[in-house]
């Protein structure tokens, strides 16, 4: 289990001229209400509880740039979830289960992920 403090952010850089979408954790929240939540839910192929930076717009996950923010909960990812950055704004996410390979490590091996994002 790795232990992070606020604003941990895993991150790799994207290749020159590479653009990143960014996509903010909304939880178990799968239409858009206008508020970026955060919150306990399962992060699986198809689900749209990923939206912008603003709350109002829902979809699956793009395999870029995730933000957690809003409250804080815990997150089973179902199956692979490819990433690029993730960065943790708020404190005490969970994030188990699953494989969360860095698209731009490739030189690592996806491996199972546990963690905890919380202040030291």
């Amino acid at each position: 289990m790795l232990w992070a403090s606020t604003a941990l952010a895993l991150v790799s850089t994207p290749p020159a001229g590479a653009s990143q979408t960014m996509q903010y954790w909304d939880g178990g929240n799968t239409t858009p209400n206008g508020v970026v939540d955060g919150g306990s839910g399962n992060w699986a192929n198809g689900s749209t509880n990923w939206t912008n930076g603003d709350g109002t717009m829902s979809q699956p996950w793009l395999g870029w740039t995730g933000v957690f923010q809003g409250a804080f909960g815990t997150i089973s990812v179902v199956g692979t979830q490819s990433f690029d950055t993730l960065r943790f704004l708020t404190d005490a996410y969970h994030i188990n289960s699953g494989n969360l390979p860095s698209t731009r490590h490739r030189a690592r091996p996806a491996q199972s992920l546990s963690m905890t994002a919380s202040q030291p």
